[in-house]
């Protein structure tokens, strides 16, 4: 346990040290990873669906905002929707215009939550942002893993009607959008958002309950009840989710999000410490639990009459007796 402290710790200092470059990589990563999701999982406008096109972007990305790069994927997506028709890029603009308005209203900040948690749901890992989100004690954060969800879900119609949309006239707008429309909001959807911010909400309440191990039973709880809220709707509104495949993407979910918790926070919950602080009108009862931190080498006593290398030399203090506080007192006043 101790090894790998230490290289959390190291692996913490690096950050430290290079965190302008770290941050610019990690978005550049995440913003190609989400186009070329995109790009790999629609594919029908040749101008969207460009590679060197998609690395500017992500290039562009790493030095904009984080929000950035929801908000890239979103026009991504609406213009692989016009290559379906203009029927279909309309509803899919819609839909992600009004989850860009909630995104600033409530969320600014999580709103790359909501692209890594589509592309969760799509490749089976659904419950993997839901718990991080938890573990990071964001409860409005629920608002993105259900507009991921929403995205995962268009991107998935999108597909899942093309060769349908294309056995039908362009211009019989009422015949595609019901198809259209009528594959988007199956049950499914509604159990995917609801199983994600449940399990997110469970991660959330058990995280901040401060007792030991408190963040490993808040990601097992939230990875239970991921599943077992997905098997319920699944079994009550008939959406034909495979339970299995669910179950092994919450149990790979959560074996991810205890790594990603022990980097983020070790607690040491051994040397946790209760204070009452007051003040003239309150008590404040505070939990201090400081975090778990390597041991470091053995300590070496030094030789006899040798200081320490990391230990500053001793200095001879003057008696007190020696000090005649008297005159010392006369000279600062005569100062005043």
């Amino acid at each position: 346990m101790n090894t790998i402290r230490e290289f959390k710790k190291k692996l913490t200092d690096f950050y430290g040290r290079y965190s302008a470059y770290a941050d610019i990589l990690i978005k550049f990563l995440t913003a190609l990873c989400a186009y070329l999701w995109v790009r790999s999982v629609t594919g029908y406008s040749a101008v969207f669906s460009n590679i060197f096109i998609l690395l500017v972007l992500a290039l562009v990305s790493s030095v904009l905002p984080s929000g950035s790069i929801a908000l890239i994927s979103g026009i991504l997506v609406a213009g692989q929707a016009f290559g379906l028709g203009l029927d279909v890029g309309g509803v899919v603009t819609a839909v992600l215009v009004i989850l860009f308005i909630l995104f600033l209203r409530f969320i600014p900040e999580d709103s790359t939550a909501a692209v890594l948690m589509a592309m969760g749901v799509w490749f089976g890992f659904g419950a993997l942002v839901p718990l991080v989100c938890g573990l990071r004690k964001r409860l409005a954060s629920v608002f993105s893993l259900a507009s991921g969800v929403v995205i995962c879900q268009l991107v998935r119609t999108m597909g899942a009607t093309r060769e349908s949309l294309s056995l039908l006239e362009a211009t019989a707008y009422p015949d595609r959008l019901k198809l259209f429309m009528g594959a988007m909001f199956r049950p499914g959807l509604v159990v995917g958002c609801v199983a994600a911010m449940a399990a997110a909400a469970v991660v959330y309440l058990l995280a901040l309950a401060g007792f030991r191990y408190c963040l490993e039973t808040a990601s097992a709880a939230g990875a239970v009840i991921y599943v077992v809220l997905t098997a319920v709707g699944s079994s009550v509104l008939g959406a034909g989710t495979d339970l299995t495949a669910v179950i092994v993407g919450s149990a790979a979910s959560l074996v991810v999000a205890l790594i990603l918790s022990f980097l983020w926070i070790s607690l040491d919950y051994k040397k946790s410490e209760k204070f009452r602080i007051e003040d003239d009108e309150y008590y404040y009862y505070v939990k201090a639990i400081p975090k778990a931190k390597t041991d470091g080498a053995p300590y070496e006593a030094p030789e006899p009459g040798e200081a320490a290398a990391d230990e500053a030399p001793l200095v001879e203090r003057p008696e007190v007796d020696d000090i005649d506080f008297e005159s010392r007192l006369e000279e600062s006043l005569k100062n005043l």
